[in-house]
C-alpha cells in the first residue's frame, strides 16, 4: 500500500511538472495555449505565449498590462478559432495557419531555449 501510494504521489508530481512544457512543446501547442488564454483572459498565461523578440504591439500581452477591454476584445476575436495546419520553416521557426472568426491568419512562432513561443502575426 505505501508503496502504491508513493507511485501514485511521483505520478502526480510529474504530470504536474510536464503540463505547463506541454503547452509550448510545438508550434500548434503554443498557438492553441494562447487561444486558450485568451478565451479565458489568462493574462499570465498570454504573457508566456509570445517571444521576448515579439514587436511592440504585443507588450500589453507580454508584460500583462492589457485592459479588461483589450482582453475581452482579444476574447472575441479568437472565438471559434481553428488551428488549420502548421507549415515548419526550418527546426526553430514555423508558421501555423488559423482561421478567426473575422479572417485568416498566419502565426510565426519560433523556438528558443527548447520551447515555442509566438513571434508575431
Amino acid at each position: 500500500m505505501k508503496y502504491f501510494l508513493s507511485l501514485s504521489l511521483i505520478t502526480l508530481l510529474s504530470l504536474s511538472c510536464q503540463l505547463p512544457t506541454e503547452k509550448f512543446s510545438s508550434p500548434e501547442a503554443v498557438v492553441a495555449t494562447f487561444i486558450t488564454a485568451s478565451l479565458e483572459k489568462d493574462k499570465e498565461l498570454l504573457s508566456q505565449c509570445f517571444s521576448e523578440n515579439s514587436p511592440g504591439e504585443w507588450d500589453e500581452l507580454k508584460d500583462k498590462s492589457a485592459t479588461d477591454k483589450e482582453l475581452e476584445e482579444l476574447k472575441e476575436f479568437v472565438t471559434d478559432a481553428v488551428i488549420k495546419k502548421t507549415e515548419q520553416t526550418d527546426d526553430h521557426a514555423a508558421i501555423v495557419y488559423v482561421k478567426f472568426t473575422s479572417r485568416d491568419e498566419k502565426i510565426h512562432t519560433t523556438k528558443e531555449n527548447g520551447r515555442w513561443y509566438i513571434l508575431d502575426f
